[in-house]
């Protein structure tokens, strides 16, 4: 899978995601490698998300 599948997922989506969610919608583990690059990119948003009873952090992705 590549940026261009997960960036047309976003698309398609238009909603905050994890990129565990990616990665059970796209059936690859290399998302957050993605999500990343596209991040540098400038072509999506970051935030930091919690999960409640969790102890750790993750960020969501978005299409700007």
């Amino acid at each position: 899978m590549t940026q261009s599948d997960v960036l047309n997922l976003l698309k398609k989506k238009k909603k905050w995601m994890s990129a565990k969610e990616i990665n059970e919608l796209l059936n690859f583990n290399a998302a957050s490698t993605n999500l990343l690059k596209l991040f540098k990119q400038g072509l999506v948003y970051k935030k930091q998300g919690r999960m409640e009873g969790k102890n750790y952090k993750h960020y969501l992705f978005k299409i700007k």
